[in-house]
């Protein structure tokens, strides 16, 4: 048994054990336990303003939990030095909701930009990454254009062809499909898989776009209220037996949340959370 224990540990490339984190006196998580195994697409999912996103700079090393661990292939993040964390931070592509390109910057710099940082590549190299990554996302040929010539779903694509110039790891998402038309999600849905499938990335997406990312999905966290309200396959979260689980994935008005108790509360704190 001894000898199986440290092959069962490498399946989890994250590990988050006992997290809790607030934001002056209000509770975003609540003492949580949650695993990101290696090479899965992992979801993030809730209503908006629960705190998807601040799990990710938990994760990213941005913020650091009142208590509890994060684990990177077993090393607590909170308590790298900055040195570590730079590195660590190599590992990791961050897919920012909002794409986060430079503007002043053309497509070519954007993506070249992270790989500058942390390597010491000569610029003929760069330049064949730079085709690569965008090649990889369709977008072949748009290394001058700048961010203010992009549509919305071109812009996301260079984010993701940035996010993987290092050909990290971990690969976060954050809210994908926010803003896209159903033709975009199809190309960003197909996308995020495929590059899974290509790299053997470890993915985390954080939404609340229930059939997109049900879809992709390997394994699903629904989170609220500081908790984790059910997980599993989607198999098995479409019958789960929570009715807070069913209300969420369906839709639904009728159900334990209210949802004008829930704007209310929410106000205010979706930015950020």
């Amino acid at each position: 048994m001894d000898k199986k224990t440290p092959a069962i540990k490498t399946q989890n490339f994250i590990e988050v054990k006992g997290l809790s984190f607030n934001r002056n006196e209000r509770v975003i998580y609540d003492n949580i336990d949650l695993c990101i195994r290696k090479g899965q697409v992992t979801a993030i999912m809730g209503p908006s303003g629960t705190g998807k996103t601040t799990l990710l700079r938990l994760i990213g090393g941005q913020l650091i939990p009142q208590k509890g661990m994060i684990l990177l292939e077993g090393k607590d993040i909170s308590k790298m030095s900055r040195h570590e964390l730079f590195a660590a931070r190599a590992k990791m592509g961050m897919l920012f909701q909002s794409g986060a390109l430079f503007t002043d910057m053309s497509v070519y710099e954007n993506i070249a930009f992270p790989i500058r940082a942390h390597t010491k590549l000569p610029e003929n190299l760069i330049g064949e990454l730079v085709s690569l990554k965008l090649e990889s996302v369709g977008l072949s040929g748009a290394e001058f254009l700048m961010p203010s010539e992009l549509s919305g779903g071109m812009n996301r694509r260079v984010a993701l062809a940035r996010a993987i110039a290092l050909d990290p790891e971990l690969i976060m998402y954050d809210e994908p499909f926010a803003g896209q038309d159903p033709i975009v999600m199809g190309v960003l849905t197909r996308l995020i898989r495929s590059l899974r499938d290509a790299l053997d990335l470890t993915t985390i997406i954080v939404s609340h776009d229930v059939d997109e990312t049900m879809s992709i999905a390997d394994y699903v966290y629904i989170v609220a209220d500081g908790k984790i309200q059910g997980e599993g396959t989607p198999e098995e979260l479409r019958t789960h037996h929570s009715a807070f689980v069913q209300q969420f994935l369906n839709g639904s008005v009728e159900g334990p949340v209210d949802f004008q108790f829930s704007q209310k509360k929410y106000l205010n704190h979706e930015v950020g959370t």
